[in-house]
């Protein structure tokens, strides 16, 4: 992921070019913003490395094999002994995965609000300079913006109708079985255990297809969210690139 780097660029070019962006003067300033885009990457890598820590220090795989988990978490009662237990585990590995979950989602998501206002506001930053026709057309802006909301649509809906607030608590318009789906995800009935890993499964009401959708932070760190904040670091890039040297 390479989009600190990228906003650290952005805030040298737009001093050195002398682009009217922000103030380097208190309320807040581009330095603000180069901070909370690097401590908001940190977070996102740490919060896969403490996927990996949590998965050894509950051993997962073999504790879903010996208290017979199901995908559903449901736990089989052919050794009655070791329900408890396995209840206790379920219980434990439930709260620990999904205090990181609801992390990540609303990082993923507070990040990709940050990039949209700050690429906003350089862009209308430039149109004050000798520099307005490295701007893209409206059409072409709202298109690239578009994308990127696409490309996280699912961790969106995730942070406004389970983390940030659940429909229940905040229902304006939503249906009863759009409420009912968002208590019952945030006590992690979307959860599915299989062999070597957990994973999020959304599906209706909380998507608005009969799709049914898997996040998995192991797998879509590298394949969705590093990708996806490449892509935006690229939109910086593509005009940053066009500054005379």
């Amino acid at each position: 992921m390479r989009i600190s780097r990228t906003i650290e660029e952005l805030i040298f070019k737009i001093q050195i070019y002398d682009i009217p962006f922000l103030p380097i003067e208190k309320p807040l300033t581009f330095l603000d913003i180069k901070d909370a885009v690097q401590t908001s990457e940190d977070i996102l890598y740490h919060l896969r490395d403490e996927e990996y820590i949590s998965y050894k220090n509950f051993q997962y795989a073999k504790a879903v094999k010996e208290f017979g988990i199901s995908s559903n978490s449901d736990i089989s009662n052919e050794n009655f002994m070791l329900v408890p237990d396995a209840l206790l585990w379920v219980h434990q590995f439930r709260s620990n995965f999904l205090s990181r979950f609801s992390n990540y989602t609303m990082t993923v998501c507070g990040l990709d609000k940050m990039l949209k206002r700050t690429y906003i506001e350089f862009l209308e930053a430039l149109k004050k300079t000798d520099y307005e026709n490295l701007v893209p057309n409206e059409e072409n802006k709202n298109s690239l913006l578009e994308k990127r909301e696409t490309e996280i649509i699912h961790y969106t809906r995730l942070r406004n109708k389970v983390f940030a607030h659940t429909s229940y608590a905040d229902r304006r318009k939503d249906s009863q079985e759009l409420q009912s789906a968002s208590l019952a995800f945030y006590s992690g009935r979307g959860m599915r255990y299989a062999e070597d890993h957990v994973y999020i499964q959304m599906e209706s009401p909380l998507i608005e297809t009969n799709e049914k959708i898997e996040i998995r932070i192991f797998k879509d760190f590298g394949n969705v969210i590093v990708p996806h904040y490449n892509k935006w670091s690229n939109m910086f890039t593509d005009i940053l690139m066009q500054l005379p040297t």
